[in-house]
């Protein structure tokens, strides 16, 4: 069963931002590495002048067993505080070196985002997103039927009449609203376990068609065939089994 522009279009926008995401943290882990590099260089500009400083404060001390006068003695009173400020700076620039190593050297979790990521690992992705999806709207469906019965006197509605019912996610309507639908073309009538499916079939990359479902009890699965004919399946689990006298 072909694909449906609507999975379609969240598959590619997956994809997207699959790979989107990993450039954004390079980008940003790059521009911080670049102004470390600058702060670093700035560090070991200020090191060399500490260290030409440092040197006439010893050769001001061996003066010192001598007589010094009024002004010798003030400069190397300054110098004396001057070194203080020097050897701060140094330990700054110690801990900004420190800092540019670890920049060079990826986190795990960076390194696993920049890694990457072969189809079945997006499939994987992909599969687990649309099950969280169908749960979410499970889990809101009964409370947006009844928002919308507050409003209506009428039969229960299809589920894109339930659409401005459900709540936002971010100011954005929830995922999964263009993309599932009831089971039953009327609405799921009282005692039914199945409630709804993913519109359409999604071609997996071991030859089968997926769908995933959503039960009352807010529960969603993700079911595969061969033939992409889920009748069957839909048939069994639909209703609970009637008991036999």
């Amino acid at each position: 069963m072909p694909m449906s522009k609507s999975r379609l279009a969240m598959a590619v926008a997956l994809v997207i931002a699959s790979v989107a995401i990993p450039v954004v943290l390079w980008r940003s882990t790059r521009f911080r590495l670049q102004e470390a590099k600058e702060l670093s260089a700035k560090g070991a500009e200020e090191v060399a002048q500490l260290t030409e400083d440092n040197q006439s404060l010893s050769n001001l001390v061996g003066q010192a067993k001598q007589s010094l006068s009024t002004e010798e003695a003030q400069e190397l009173l300054r110098l004396r505080s001057e070194i203080g400020r020097l050897r701060g700076e140094m330990r700054d620039a110690d801990k900004l070196r420190q800092e540019n190593q670890l920049l060079k050297t990826p986190s795990p979790a960076m390194a696993a985002l920049q890694a990457p990521r072969s189809a079945a690992e997006l499939e994987t992705e992909l599969s687990m997103q649309t099950i969280d999806a169908m749960k979410d709207l499970c889990r809101e469906l009964p409370a947006a039927l009844q928002n919308f019965l507050n409003y209506h006197d009428s039969q229960p509605p299809s589920l894109p009449e339930l659409r401005n019912y459900f709540p936002t996610v971010n100011g954005r309507k929830m995922p999964g609203l263009y993309t599932f639908t009831f089971v039953r073309d009327e609405g799921p009538k009282p005692g039914d376990l199945l409630i709804l499916r993913e519109e359409g079939s999604r071609g997996k990359l071991d030859g089968t068609m997926a769908r995933v479902y959503g039960f009352r009890d807010g529960s969603a699965v993700e079911v595969t065939t061969p033939d992409g004919n889920f009748d069957p399946w839909e048939k069994q689990h639909l209703s609970p089994p009637s008991s036999t006298p």
